[in-house]
Formats: structure tokens, sequence, C-alpha cells
């Protein structure tokens, strides 16, 4: 008979010593079935059949079959002695065990049964239920028992031999003596069926309440947000709370922090985090230092000079005072210098050759700001404008000072100046005149910072300022 072909059967044949009274050269044909749920027919030894049923036993077993050659003198045994083992308590299902019996015209098939022993030595019992096939000239019978097995024949069995069938009540339970569950802490059971005490996969008796070694996730609290649990050791049979928590949390509720994602007015502030439900998410806030964006510019409410606010430019993402913006001082038109407190026109008139007895500043033709106190500048007032100005008697000059270039007040009110080391070159686009007269009308050169007076010059420019308090 072919087997389940996820099986694999392997089938040794070797030569061992008998029990007792047998004759020490009797062969012994043994071989081992590897056997799992879906069940397994041996049948490939003389003599003997064995029928597992599928789901006869919880997890792949390895069933050993062994036949004897001679019989046992102790019992009337007309067979082999076969033994099955390998199988740790009962089956899960009756197995069938079927033996063949040889043809005798002296044989009262009437008297025959299959007589089963934990050991060779017995105490042997009978299996109730035999069934006698005088066709096949076989026997069979199941069990939920591995064990040894012959078949017997005779009326004197039930008074020479321990045949009580009846050695207990179907249905009662005890607790056996193989060992089973966690550690081995507990026992089989066993039920009495047929009248035999058989050992079922019932596991009774059990002290420990998990096996030495696992773990699991116990049920106290613990974490971030108090909804881990701690993780649990079996030690000694028993569960025991570790200091390893499980946590699905990450983070502790509402707590916050900078994400990677960039953000702000220059992109130099990150996205903030808020940790919600134990894991963290952008909160649409924006962790930036920066106020503003740069170069960007603004007029604040800083105030400047009497009546005046600066005005006011981004640089590295915040708001730097930069020029005082008054009433009577436009940027569009005007420079302020609050030192001075006065208002100097950006446009200058070209070409005024001469200086008339009315300062020309007095009939400027574009009245800016509406104001009609627009005057030329002293020569003090320019003066003021230039670093260490001083007397000079060797040169045409009256007074040479640094240019306008190398003067920080004239560079950041006037920075299209450039530097001219020449002070006898006239740069006639430079040239500005004062209010203020000598022998002749003042005038002064802003590349070279030098002041003169009835120079000889082709043109002079005009500069305009007022007084603003």
């Amino acid at each position: 008979m072919k087997t389940n072909s996820i099986l694999k059967v392997s089938i040794i044949l070797v030569s061992l010593i008998i029990f007792g009274c047998s004759n020490s050269n009797d062969s012994v044909t043994s071989m081992d079935k590897k056997i799992d749920k879906a069940g397994l027919v041996i049948d490939e030894m003389d003599g003997v059949s064995v029928s597992i049923p599928p789901n006869a036993v919880l997890k792949t077993t390895t069933l050993k079959l062994e036949m004897h050659e001679d019989s046992a003198e102790d019992i009337p045994s007309i067979s082999s002695i076969f033994e099955l083992s390998g199988m740790t308590g009962s089956f899960e299902k009756p197995i069938v065990i079927e033996l063949e019996y040889k043809d005798s015209d002296s044989l009262n098939t009437d008297n025959l049964a299959i007589a089963t022993a934990k050991s060779i030595d017995g105490p042997w019992h009978i299996l109730p239920g035999c069934v006698v096939d005088t066709k096949n000239n076989v026997i069979r019978v199941e069990t939920m028992e591995a064990g040894f097995f012959t078949i017997v024949s005779g009326t004197d069995w039930d008074t020479d031999y321990d045949t009580d069938t009846e050695i207990c009540t179907d249905g009662d339970t005890s607790s056996g003596t193989i060992e089973c569950g966690y550690n081995n802490s507990g026992v089989l059971q066993t039920v009495c069926i047929n009248g035999i005490w058989q050992t079922v996969s019932v596991c009774v008796d059990q002290s420990d309440e998990c096996q030495n070694g696992n773990t699991q996730a116990g049920d106290t609290l613990c974490g971030t947000n108090n909804k881990g649990v701690l993780l649990q050791n079996c030690i000694k049979g028993t569960w025991v709370d570790s200091k390893e928590c499980i946590d699905p949390d990450i983070c502790i509720a509402d707590s916050t922090k900078d994400s990677t994602t960039v953000c702000g007015f220059n992109g130099n502030g990150l996205m903030e985090e808020i940790c919600k439900d134990g894991d963290w998410t952008l909160s649409g806030v924006c962790n930036d230092l920066d106020v503003c964006t740069n170069d960007l510019s603004r007029q604040s409410d800083i105030t400047c000079s009497t009546s005046g606010t600066y005005q006011q430019i981004c640089k590295n993402g915040q708001w730097v005072n930069s020029t005082c913006i008054t009433a009577g001082c436009d940027p569009a038109w005007g420079i302020y210098d609050e030192d001075s407190k006065l208002c100097w026109l950006k446009y200058t008139q070209s070409n005024v050759y001469e200086w008339a007895s009315m300062d020309p500043c007095e009939t400027l033709p574009m009245n800016f700001g509406n104001f009609t106190d627009w005057r030329a500048p002293t020569e003090e007032e320019y003066m003021a404008l230039f670093n260490n100005c001083g007397f000079d008697t060797d040169s045409i000059y009256t007074t040479i000072c640094d240019s306008c270039a190398e003067s920080t007040k004239c560079n950041s009110l006037f920075p299209e100046y450039t530097e001219s080391t020449d002070t006898d070159a006239i740069e006639n686009s430079a040239i500005f005149w004062t209010s203020t007269r000598s022998e002749c009308q003042v005038y002064v050169d802003m590349n070279n910072g030098a002041f003169n007076a009835c120079g000889n010059v082709s043109s002079v420019n005009l500069r305009c300022v007022r007084d603003v308090q």
C-alpha cells in the first residue's frame, strides 16, 4: 500500500537480541515511519498492518514498528509479537491494528483475540472489540495506545493469564504518570475506555502558568503617555514583569520640537513639530528668528530729529534704522543730515556762472515739497561734511580737507563723488557754490575737498539746503 506523498519514510533492517527466554538468534525486523496530521498506513511488514487516521497525532511523530519472530513463552501467542513505539501518551483517534494468522484446520477462530501489553513481560490484556476476518486470515482491533501486540488463542486464556478486561469503569478519569504541560509540571490524564485505562492528550494538575524563557506583553501600563505595557518573562513557571516597556508612542503628548522642514522670511527657520497620538506631526508654526525679508525697506515709527521717523532696511532678517525721514525732507528728493538738521537737495543746478547779490536757491524754480526757504549752504556747513580740514597757505585754496570719498559724513550722504589726489585739477562737475563770500564767492570741490574763492572756473554748480527743525 502506498503512503501519503508528503511523508518521509525510511526502512531499517537490524538484528537485535530478544528478551529473556527467547532464542538469542531471533531476528527482529523494524522500521521507522514519520507521521503527521495527514495519517499513515504501515503495511510493508509481513503479518501486520497499522492504520493511523488523519489528525490522530498533534504534531509530526516518528513511530517505530518492530516484529519479534518467536512468540513469548508466557502467553499462548499464535503470531509474532509486534511492538509499536515512539508515541508519547495516547493517539487523538483510535488506530487499527491488523494481525495475520496462519490458516489451520485445527484453529478455532472463535477463540482468537489480540492481546496487548506495555512491555514484553506483561501484564497482557485482551483488547475488546476484535474482529476476525476468516476470508483474509486476519484479526483487527482499534486501540488508543501504542505497545506490544500479538494474536492469542485457546479456552484456557481466561484462567491462566491476566485477562481482566474490566479493570475500570468506562468514562472514569484519573491522573496518569506521563509528564506534560509547561515545564512538565502536569501529567496526562487517563480515561477508562472499554474497561482499560487509556492515556489521552489532556494535561492536568499543572502548577506552572507559562514555559520558562518565554515572553509576553503584560498588563502593567508604562511608556511616555502610559499607553505601553511592560514585557513579561516566564521565570520558574510564573509571569514576571521586566523593566522593558513595549510602547507604541515615540513622544510625549503636546511636546514640540523643530523639524527639518525649512521655512521663514529668508529660509532660516524650521517648521515646528508637535506630538499628537504619540507621534510627531507638523503644527503649522514656523520657528524663525528673522522678522523681515532681506533688502526690503519700510518706514518705522521710531522718531529721529524733532519731527522725523527712521526709514528701515532689512538686513540679516532684522530691521535696521537707515535714513531719518522728516516731514520737511522727503527722501524722494532730499537727503537728511541728522547732525546738522539740514535737508540737502538731491538735485543740483548746473552751470551757475555768477553769484548775484541774491542767493540763487531763493529763486529755485523746482519748488520741492512746496517749501520756499531753500538756500545755498555756507562754507562751514560744507566743511562739516569733510574730515581733517585746515587752512592752506601754499596753494590757491583757502582750505584743504580730505576728499569726500575719504570723509565719513560726506561719503555717506554723497557716495557718488570719487577721490582725486590732484588738488590743482578742477572737476567742474563736482564744484559747488557756498553762500560764503570773502574777496570772491567761495566754492568747494567735492572730489578733492578743496575750498577756494575767485578761482578760474568755467562753471559752478549749485546744491540747495533747508533747515529742518
